[in-house]
This record gives C-alpha cells, sequence and structure tokens, in this order.
C-alpha cells in the first residue's frame, strides 16, 4: 500500500493517506459532507490486524471516533472525501 503525496490536513480524499504526512497524530470524530451516503473508513497499522469502520452514512449515528497513530495508513473509499474534526 503506498500513500499518496499530499499536504497536511483535516480532510482526507478518497485513497490512501498516512498519519504524520496525510494528517497529524490524534484523537478524531469523523463527518462527512451533506449529500454522501455511504462508505468505508480502514486503518493500517504494521503488525496489527486492519481497523475497518463500518458503512459511514451521514447523518452518522453513533458518532465515529478514531486515534490516529504516526505511521499509521488510512483508507478511504465509497465517498469522495471524510473530515475528521479534533477531538478537545
Amino acid at each position: 500500500m503506498t500513500p499518496e503525496d499530499t499536504h497536511i490536513s483535516n480532510e482526507l480524499t478518497a485513497g490512501i493517506s498516512e498519519v504524520g504526512k496525510g494528517i497529524e497524530p490524534g484523537s478524531y470524530s469523523i463527518a462527512l459532507e451533506e449529500g454522501d451516503a455511504a462508505g468505508y473508513l480502514e486503518i493500517f497499522e504494521e503488525g496489527e490486524s486492519p481497523k475497518v469502520f463500518e458503512v459511514l452514512v451521514n447523518p452518522l449515528e453513533p458518532d465515529i471516533d478514531v486515534t490516529l497513530r504516526e505511521g499509521q495508513k488510512i483508507r478511504i473509499s465509497g465517498v469522495y472525501h471524510v473530515l475528521f474534526e479534533p477531538q478537545s
């Protein structure tokens, strides 16, 4: 899996991104743009089983919260982009 070259952002598009290169490590709530219906968010970490989050439906019920660590890879599919809202 090769992440795409990108700048640090809290909004990731469909494809593969790497934590620390595409998004900062941290705790986030997932949000979708109005009109997005369903998709998948997968988090990969070397030596660990992938974390697969069920279909993302707008509005999300319940909220999907994730903690991202440096070096993890994120794959987004089925939706154009996902907003990662930092948790306080």
